[in-house]
This record gives structure tokens, C-alpha cells and sequence, in this order.
């Protein structure tokens, strides 16, 4: 079944949404106008992504190359740079942020396995799943009074594409930090 194309976009980036499911697929395109694809995993959907122009580097948490002596629930970073023709697999379940290098337009073409009941949650920006946990449970998860997570969180007022880090966005790499590594 096909559904018309969705658009969203802000300064920093546009995504378009070719299709809802087509078995299962979905197909997208992605550029990143010298910014960053907010922190964000996919519950179900895994991606093959491939880089169609410009340059830059993604930052992935992994839970499966975590040491086997550790707690469950232990993610490892994984982190690599981005160039034209280069393809890489996001799977299920792995946070992640793609960053262009500064001065670049990282533009970049993918589809979706297994997307059917998938869900996108943000760990970053104005969509992030943070803001709706109690003040209690940010603590827990934090270890930080929540006051102190919560102006991280209120700093944050784009969704999926910010500018990059360079551009001192500091509190939105601070998040992945604080949640992830």
C-alpha cells in the first residue's frame, strides 16, 4: 500500500517521507545542511543508509559489543566518518546521531526494514522522550537532580535536525552523553 510523500523540515535540514510502507519498506531522504540529525533510535525499524554527497560522522550506542561481564543493558560507542558512496547499516534499537562536518551538506538516501509498528524516539530536542517522565524518574535514570536535566531539556526547542555541534549546541550533545556513554 502506498501513502503520499510527508515533508518536515526546518533550517538546518529536510526529510521526505516517500512512502508510508510498502511491505514493510520505507524510503527516505535525508540532508543535513551543515548541521545534525538529532539523537534518536528506531524500536523496530532497521536502515541501510547511504551517503550521496558531502562529509561527516555518525555516533552509535551498542548494546551488543558491550563487555559480557558488565550489567545488562550496557552500550558501547561505535563512531565513524561519512563520505560520499559510503553505506552503513542502522539497526533496531541503537541510539544514534549523524553530524555533517562543518561547511558540508551531508545528504543522504535510505530505506526501512521491519517498520511496521516502528516508533522514532528522540533522546534529544523538543521531542525527546525525557520530557515525559516524572521529576523522580529523570533522577533515577540521571543520577543528576532533575532541575538540572529538565533546563538541558527546556534548551532544546527543534526537532530532528539542530545545528551541529561546532554551531554550540553543547546541551544537545550533553544529552547523548548523559543518557548514552
Amino acid at each position: 500500500m502506498s501513502v503520499g510523500p510527508t515533508f518536515d523540515q526546518n533550517d538546518i535540514g529536510w526529510k521526505i517521507r516517500l512512502c508510508q510502507q510498502i511491505r514493510n519498506v520505507d524510503f527516505r531522504v535525508l540532508p543535513c545542511l551543515g548541521g545534525m540529525v538529532l539523537p534518536h533510535y528506531n524500536t523496530r525499524a532497521s536502515w541501510l543508509v547511504m551517503v550521496v554527497e558531502g562529509k561527516g560522522r555518525f555516533e552509535m550506542a551498542c548494546p551488543h559489543l558491550g563487555s559480557q561481564s558488565q550489567r545488562q543493558g550496557h552500550y558501547q560507542k561505535v563512531q565513524g566518518s561519512l563520505s560520499v558512496g559510503d553505506v552503513f547499516v542502522i539497526p533496531a534499537r541503537h541510539p544514534l546521531k549523524i553530524i555533517a562536518n562543518e561547511g558540508s551538506n551531508l545528504r543522504m538516501a535510505g530505506f526501512a526494514v521491519n517498520g511496521h509498528c516502528n516508533r522514532l524516539n528522540f533522546l534529544a530536542g523538543q521531542e525527546s522522550i525525557w520530557r515525559n517522565l516524572d521529576r523522580e524518574a529523570k533522577e533515577l535514570s540521571f543520577n543528576i537532580p532533575a532541575r538540572e536535566i529538565e533546563e538541558i531539556l527546556e534548551k532544546q526547542n527543534q526537532s530532528y535536525f539542530v545545528a551541529g555541534p561546532e554551531q554550540e549546541q553543547q546541551h544537545v550533545s550533553s544529552i547523548l552523553d548523559l543518557v548514552l556513554f
